[in-house]
């Protein structure tokens, strides 16, 4: 087996496993979707599913990865976010701050080294963002774009973990 990939399946593994947990002991406290409130007829949903991906990607991270500039950015970033939208998900907020704190975590991500600086196009050629500010706007544009994509996908359970999967 080749070292590349150890660190997804022990993710994999970790995330399976806290979602086993989350799906026995998040209903007892509380922290479950109540269906019935969209006037459908199904069980409650345990919350925060996001939890045991964010925790596993964590912790491999941590494990797999020497820490640099860009993983400790990557790993603020996305604390920011999973912070954010756990209390979103347990008590509502106000569209323009969850907004503001997508904008401020994808520019966390962007000064501390990653970014998009070509975009290839499908029928061939490449289109360099050579332009430092015009590389760093478009990042941080498209990040806040497919966080929203996301949370709108995650309205129908499993749909947002399956297309996350295909797209990675």
């Amino acid at each position: 087996m080749q070292f590349d990939v150890i660190p997804f399946f022990f993710a994999f593994a970790l995330t399976l496993i806290l979602t086993l947990f989350a799906l026995k002991f998040f209903p007892y406290l509380n922290l479950v979707d109540r269906p019935e409130k969209y006037g459908l007829k199904r069980k409650p949903i345990p919350y925060y599913g996001g939890l045991t991906i964010f925790f596993s990607f964590v912790i491999a991270t941590l494990i797999f990865l020497p820490l640099s500039r860009e993983v400790l950015g990557l790993l603020l970033g996305a604390s920011l976010l999973t912070i954010v939208s756990f209390f979103d998900d347990y008590r509502g907020l106000p569209v323009i701050f969850r907004l503001l704190i997508q904008v401020l975590s994808a520019s966390i991500l962007v000064f501390s080294g990653i970014g998009i600086t070509e975009i290839s196009n499908p029928f061939g050629g490449v289109l360099s963002l050579e332009v430092f500010w015009l590389a760093e706007i478009f990042t941080i544009v498209w990040i806040v774009v497919i966080t929203n994509a996301v949370n709108w996908l995650d309205g129908v359970p499993g749909l947002s973990p399956g297309v996350g999967t295909l797209a990675a």
